[in-house]
C-alpha cells in the first residue's frame, strides 16, 4: 500500500537540501525528500538528535524560515 493513501494530504517528492535548527541551538543538516501542505519528510540528517514535540526551525535557500514540530 502506498504511503500516500495512509496521510490525510498527497505529498510530492522533492529533492532540496535543509538545514534545521533546534530551539535549543543545536543545527543539523538533511535532505527535504517528500512535501505536504502539513508536514515534510527530511532524510539524511546529521547526527542530532531530536525527540517528538520538539520545535524547530526549517532553512531552505530563497524560502521564509518555516517553524515546525518534529513528528
Amino acid at each position: 500500500m502506498p504511503v500516500t493513501s495512509l496521510r490525510p494530504h498527497r505529498r510530492f517528492a522533492v529533492r532540496q537540501k535543509v538545514r534545521i535548527a533546534h530551539s535549543a541551538g543545536h543545527y543539523a543538516n538533511g535532505l527535504l525528500i517528500e512535501l505536504s501542505i502539513r508536514g515534510c519528510r527530511i532524510s539524511n540528517s546529521d547526527q542530532t538528535v531530536f525527540a517528538n514535540g520538539d520545535p524547530v526551525t526549517l532553512e531552505i535557500g530563497g524560502f521564509a524560515p518555516i517553524h515546525a514540530n518534529v513528528r
